[in-house]
């Protein structure tokens, strides 16, 4: 398919459609997460993908990234819900500006189950 770059309407809709594929891609990887799916979500980043995960060290690559989220989803975190505030591009790369909150669940001292939610914004 031929989209033509010039003209301020061909600008708009190649603005337009990556604002969607970015917010597509945010929550398939946000329903691959809630759904212990770690190596659909993974697949999203690209073979040098960064994941910054909270408390942690970033990991690289799909394979580390995979391991990570499992770590997460194991140590508690569940109903991630993202939220894209603004999209940014510039020729192939586009950067996602957002806000984040898991529901991260912990035992206490006393063995009963009990969830936080911890709102995050990232950007």
């Amino acid at each position: 398919m031929y989209r033509s770059s010039s003209g301020s309407a061909a600008s708009a809709n190649s603005w337009l459609d990556v604002q969607s594929a970015v917010r597509g891609l945010t929550q398939d990887f946000a329903t691959a997460f809630n759904t212990g799916n770690y190596d659909q979500a993974a697949a999203l980043f690209t073979s040098d993908g960064l994941l910054m995960p909270p408390q942690h060290e970033l990991v690289q690559g799909q394979r580390p990234i995979e391991l990570m989220l499992g770590k997460l989803g194991e140590a508690g975190y569940q109903n991630l819900r993202l939220e894209t505030i603004r999209v940014e591009e510039s020729g192939d790369m586009a950067v996602e500006i957002g806000r984040y909150t898991a529901a991260v669940k912990v035992i206490d001292i006393f063995g009963n189950d009990t969830m936080t939610l911890l709102p995050v914004n990232v950007g």
